[in-house]
C-alpha cells in the first residue's frame, strides 16, 4: 500500500516514515497541504495521514479539498497531531471527513493498528465516507476558524514560553559554542556556513584546523572548488548541492567525498548540511563535516578482508568437503573393508570434487609383474569402454608415467602433446584413442608404500586442467590413505596366514597341555594307589614272616598276593609316563634373554597384531639384567612356558595396557641362587581363592575360553626342571608370575637297598604323621612287632606338639616318619618345626608322591630320606638303620642326603 505522509516537521516525517516503511508500506512524504495535493494528482496514494497544523494548507484544509475532489473522494484520510486542545478537534476532523483521528505521540503498535484497521475498514469504498451535512459552508467555516484560532493561541503560550527556554538556551550555547568547538577539533570535525545571496564562505576554526589552513583563512566556493575540493569528486559535490537547494527541503543530505589538504594530503570528509529558508526561498547554509578518513581507509581494508574471508571460506568448504571424504575413506581402511569397496569409497568423493571425465586406480602386483587396473570411477564407463579399460586388465598409464619422477604428487600432462616415440604399441594406441576423443588433461600420480611402488591412480579430463596446490594435497592425501589401505591388505593377509598358523600351534599345544593334565591326573591316581597298597604290603609282608605264613597254602596265597602288589606298582610306576618325559638328556645351558627374545617374538600376533586389529594397544617391554648366568634347562619347554604366560595376561588385559618380560638373579631367604624370570600384566588379576587354585588342573578364571592347562603345564615344566613357580596377584591391580630356575642341577643316582637279611635295630622310639587312620594303624603294628615303640598322629600340628613335649621331658623321639600331602599342615612344614626343636633327628618322609619326589633328584628341604608307598617293612628299617648309623656304604631305595 502506498501511503502519504503530510508534516511539517522533518523529524516526524522520518519516524513516521520509518515506522511505516518497517512494516511492509510505501511512503511518500509532503510539508504542507499544497505539497500533498500535487502528490495525490501524480496518482497511485491508498491512504493519507496528515497533521493538523502546517504552513500554507493544514490538515483541516487538506481533508476537505480531498473529501471534495471527485477523484481522491474515497482515498482514507487520517488525522495525526500533538496540537489537542479538546474533544473538538477530534470532532471537526471526522465532519471533515476523516476516517480516524490519532493523537501524538502514540505507541508504535497501537499507531499500526488503528493504520491497519483503517485501511480494512476502507477497503473496496468506491465514493466519499458518510460525515454529518453541515448547515452551510459558513458554518464549516465557523467551526475550523474556531478550532484554528484556539490552536494558535495554544502554538503562541507554547511559542513564549519557547522564547523564554530559548534565551536561557542561548546563554547555554554561547557557554558551550567553545566546548564544541574543541570537541569538533578531537573529533576530526568541522563547520562551514554559507550565505546563499551574497555566496560568502565561512569556514570554523575546527574546519581550517583539519585541512591544515591557517585559522584567518577565507575561501569563497570557486577557490573552494579548485583547492580543496578533489578534482574527480566535483561533480559528484555540484550535484549534491545544486539538487538539496532544488528540492526545497531543510536538509542537505550527508555526502562523502575527498579533499585536498594544504600539504597535499588527501582526506575523506562526510559532510552534512541544513539550509534555512526566507519566504520560501534558502537564504542560509549551514554545513557539519567530518573527517572519516581512517574510517574509510578501514572501510576499504574490511572490504578486501571480506573479499579473501569470502575467499578462505570457499577453501575452508573445499578443505572441509576433502577431509570428510579422507576420514570416509579412513573409515573404510579402519573396519577392514574390501580393497575394492575402498577403491570405490575414494574414487566416489574425488568425483564430487573434481570434474574428471574418467579416473582409475591400478594395483602393481609384488612379483614385478605389469600394473592391472583394480577400480573405475563410476562417471565415464562408457569412455573405459571405449579406451579398452576395464577392472583387471592392463593399466597402460604406467607405462605413460615411466620417463617422469615418480611421486605420490600428481602430475599434469597434456594428452596432445604426450610423445609417444619410446611408448609400447598398446600404450601409443591408448593415447592416440584419447586424442580422438579429444580428452585434454591427464592427470597422474603413483601409489608408494616405503619408496615402493605399489599403484598407480589418474584422471582424465575432456578441457585444459590444473590442479591448484590445495587441490595437490588432497590427492596426495587421497594417495597416502589407498597407499596404507593396500598396504594394510597385505599386512591382514599375511597376519590371517599367521594367525591360522598360530591357531593349529595352539591346537598342538592345547593337546599336549590334556595330555600333561592326564599326567598329573594319572600321578593323583598313583598317589591314592600307594596309599591303597600300604597295609596289603605290610600285612602280606608279616604274615609271611611268621609261622601261619609259611603253611601251605597260605604261603602261596600270599606270595601271589605280593606279585599281584607288585605288578600294581610297576602299571603305577608307568602311569609316570603321562606325568613326565624323559627328558634329561635333552637338557642344555641356555641363555634366558635368548629364550626371552624368540617368545616374545613367537607370541607377537597374539599380542600385538590380532589386538591392534581390534583396536586395543597392547604394549610389551622388556628389563633384562645384564650378564645373566646360563642355566641348564630344556629350551623349547622354557619357551612354550614364557610363550603361555603371556597368552594370560593378553587374555587379562581385554582393553589394553603393558606387560613386562624381565630375568634378574634371585635368591630366596634359605640363601638359595636361582634365575628368575618374571612375566607382569596390569590385567584384572585375581582373588586370593583364584591365586591359590590357579596352579589346579582344569581350574579356570576364563569361563568357557579357557581350558584350565596353561598355568599346569607351566607348573609341570617347572617341576621337571626343579624350579618353583610364584605368583603375586591383587584384584584389579594384575599379576605377576616368577619361574624360579636354580644355578646347578645335580643328578644323584639311585641304588636300591641289596640287603635282604633281617635288620637288627635297637629298639627306638617313632613318630609318625599321616592322615589316613589304617595306615597309621598298620605301620604302627609293624614297627612294634619289631620293638619299636610308636605313636601315631593324623594331623601335623598334633604330631609337632608331641615331639616338642617328648623333647622338653628328655624322653625324645629317636626317628620321624611322615606322610607328605596332609591337610593344615604338610610334611614339609611338619619337618622344618621339628628340625627347628632338634635339627639332628632323622626325618623320613614316607607318601605316595615319593617316586616323583626321588625323580627330582633332590631332596625337600629338612627331609634326610624319601621312600615311596607302599614301603616293605625292610625297607623301611633298612632306612632307619641307614639314618641312625650314616654308614657311606650302604644305600637304601630312596634319596639320601
Amino acid at each position: 500500500m502506498k501511503i502519504l505522509i503530510v508534516d511539517d516537521h522533518e523529524e516526524n516525517l522520518y519516524l513516521l516514515q520509518s515506522l511505516l516503511q518497517g512494516n511492509g508500506y510505501e511512503v511518500f512524504s509532503a510539508g504542507n497541504g499544497v505539497e500533498a495535493l500535487k502528490i495525490l494528482e501524480a496518482g497511485g496514494i491508498e491512504m493519507i495521514i496528515s497533521d493538523i497544523l502546517m504552513p500554507i494548507m493544514d490538515g483541516f484544509q487538506l481533508c476537505r479539498e480531498v473529501r471534495t475532489s471527485k477523484i481522491f473522494h474515497a482515498i482514507p484520510f487520517i488525522v495525526y497531531t500533538a496540537t489537542y486542545t479538546g474533544p473538538q478537534d477530534e470532532e471537526l476532523a471526522l465532519k471533515m471527513g476523516a476516517d480516524r483521528f490519532i493523537i501524538k505521540p502514540c505507541e508504535p503498535d497501537v499507531f499500526m493498528k488503528a493504520v491497519n484497521e483503517v485501511s480494512a475498514e476502507t477497503a473496496g469504498r468506491k465514493g466519499p465516507p458518510a460525515v454529518p451535512e453541515l448547515e452551510d459552508k459558513d458554518e464549516i467555516t465557523r467551526l475550523y476558524s474556531k478550532r484554528l484560532v484556539l490552536k494558535l493561541e495554544k502554538k503562541m503560550q507554547e511559542a513564549e514560553q519557547e522564547m523564554k527556554a530559548r534565551k536561557e538556551a542561548e546563554k547555554a550555547l554561547r557557554e558551550s559554542r567553545d566546548r564544541l568547538i574543541e570537541a569538533q577539533r578531537i573529533a576530526g570535525m568541522g563547520d562551514f556556513t554559507l550565505d546563499v545571496e551574497t555566496n560568502a564562505l565561512n569556514f570554523s576554526e575546527a574546519l581550517l584546523e583539519l585541512l591544515k589552513y591557517d585559522k584567518d583563512r577565507i575561501f569563497d566556493p570557486d577557490e573552494l572548488h579548485k583547492t580543496v575540493h578533489h578534482p574527480e569528486d566535483m561533480e559528484k559535490i555540484n550535484k549534491w548541492f545544486d539538487d538539496g537547494m532544488k528540492s526545497g527541503k531543510d536538509i542537505l543530505p550527508p555526502i562523502e567525498y575527498r579533499v585536498i589538504c594544504r600539504d597535499g594530503e588527501i582526506k575523506y570528509v562526510r559532510t552534512l548540511g541544513i539550509i534555512r529558508h526566507d519566504e520560501g526561498k534558502p537564504f542560509l547554509i549551514f554545513g557539519t563535516v567530518l573527517d572519516i578518513t581512517e574510517h574509510k581507509l578501514l572501510e576499504e581494508q574490511l572490504k578486501e578482508n571480506i573479499g579473501n574471508l569470502k575467499q578462505a571460506r570457499e577453501r575452508l568448504l573445499d578443505q572441509a568437503r576433502w577431509l570428510q571424504a579422507l576420514n570416509s575413506v579412513s573409515g573404510e581402511i579402519a573396519r577392514n573393508n574390501s580393497l575394492d569397496s575402498i577403491f570405490h569409497v575414494a574414487l566416489g568423493h574425488l568425483e564430487e570434487s573434481f570434474d574428471f571425465v574418467l579416473a582409475g586406480i591400478g594395483l602393481c602386483p609384488e612379483n614385478g609383474a605389469p600394473c592391472l587396473l583394480a577400480a573405475l570411477s563410476s562417471s565415464g564407463q562408457t569412455l573405459a569402454r571405449g579406451l579398452g579399460l576395464e577392472p583387471g586388465t592392463s593399466c597402460p598409464f604406467e607405462k605413460i608415467l615411466s620417463p617422469f619422477e615418480a611421486s605420490s604428487t600428481p602430475q599434469i600432462l597434456n594428452i596432445d602433446t604426450i610423445d609417444t616415440t619410446s611408448l609400447t604399441d598398446d600404450v601409443i594406441e591408448l593415447v592416440h584413442s584419447m586424442q580422438k576423443k579429444k580428452l585434454k588433461t591427464l592427470s597422474l600420480a603413483v601409489i608408494e608404500y616405503n619408496r615402493k611402488q605399489v599403484g598407480i591412480f589418474f584422471m582424465l579430463f575432456d578441457r585444459e586442467h590444473r590442479h591448484s596446490e590445495m587441490e595437490c594435497r588432497f590427492i596426495k592425501g587421497m594417495i597416502e590413505y589407498l597407499s596404507v589401505a593396500i598396504r594394510n591388505r597385505k599386512l591382514y593377509d599375511d597376519l590371517h596366514e599367521s594367525y591360522t598358523q598360530l591357531k593349529k600351534t595352539q591346537q598342538i599345544m592345547m593337546d599336549q597341555e590334556r595330555i600333561k593334565a592326564m599326567g598329573q591326573m594319572a600321578s593323583g591316581i598313583a598317589h591314592d594307589i600307594n596309599n591303597t597298597l600300604v597295609p596289603i604290603t605290610l600285612y602280606t609282608e608279616a604274615l609271611l614272616n611268621n609261622e601261619f605264613g609259611k603253611m601251605e597254602p597260605t604261603c602261596r596265597y600270599l606270595k601271589t598276593i605280593q606279585s599281584a602288589v607288585g605288578d600294581i606298582e610297576e602299571t603305577v610306576r608307568r602311569l609316570r609316563s603321562f606325568y613326565k618325559r624323559e627328558e634329561k638328556e635333552e637338557f642344555e645351558e641356555v641363555d634366558a634373554e635368548q629364550i626371552i627374545e624368540t617368545a616374545v617374538n613367537m607370541a607377537r600376533p597374539r599380542w600385538k597384531d590380532i589386538p591392534n586389529r581390534k583396536g586395543i594397544d597392547i604394549e610389551l617391554k622388556t628389563e633384562i639384567a645384564p650378564r645373566l648366568e646360563k642355566v641348564s634347562a630344556n629350551p623349547s619347554e622354557i619357551r612354550e612356558a614364557i610363550i603361555n604366560l603371556i597368552f594370560n595376561a593378553v587374555d587379562a588385559m581385554p582393553r589394553g595396557g603393558t606387560i613386562t618380560l624381565g630375568a634378574h638373579p634371585y635368591k630366596n631367604e634359605a640363601g638359595n641362587e636361582y634365575l628368575a624370570i618374571e612375566v607382569t600384566d596390569e590385567g584384572k588379576g585375581m582373588n586370593e581363592e583364584q591365586r591359590r587354585r590357579c596352579l589346579e588342573p582344569f581350574y579356570t578364571t576364563k569361563g568357557e575360553n579357557g581350558s584350565g592347562l596353561g598355568l599346569a603345564m607351566v607348573t609341570g615344566t617347572m617341576q621337571r626342571h626343579k624350579g618353583e613357580v610364584q605368583i603375586y596377584s591383587l584384584p584389579e591391580e594384575g599379576t605377576a608370575v616368577r619361574l624360579l630356575f636354580p644355578k646347578f642341577i645335580k643328578t644323584i643316582e639311585e641304588k636300591p637297598c641289596k640287603s635282604n637279611e633281617p635288620i637288627e635295630l635297637p629298639p627306638l622310639k617313632i613318630l609318625y604323621v599321616d592322615d589316613k587312620p589304617e595306615l597309621c594303624a598298620v605301620l604302627q603294628e609293624m614297627l612294634s612287632k619289631h620293638g619299636h615303640s610308636v605313636e601315631a598322629f593324623r594331623e601335623g600340628k598334633k604330631a609337632v606338639n608331641a615331639f616338642k613335649a617328648a623333647w622338653n621331658r628328655e624322653d625324645p623321639f629317636q626317628v620321624v616318619i611322615t606322610d607328605m600331602g596332609m591337610p593344615h599342615m604338610d610334611g614339609e612344614e611338619v619337618a622344618r618345626l621339628i628340625k627347628e626343636i632338634s635339627p639332628g633327628v632323622p626325618i623320613i618322609l614316607l607318601s605316595g608322591w615319593g617316586e616323583y619326589i626321588n625323580e627330582e633328584d633332590e631332596l625337600p628341604p629338612n627331609i634326610d630320606i624319601v621312600l615311596n608307598k607302599p614301603p616293605t617293612i625292610s625297607r623301611l628299617l633298612c632306612a632307619v638303620r641307614k639314618l641312625l648309623s650314616r654308614d657311606e656304604t650302604t644305600s637304601i631305595e630312596g634319596v639320601i642326603e
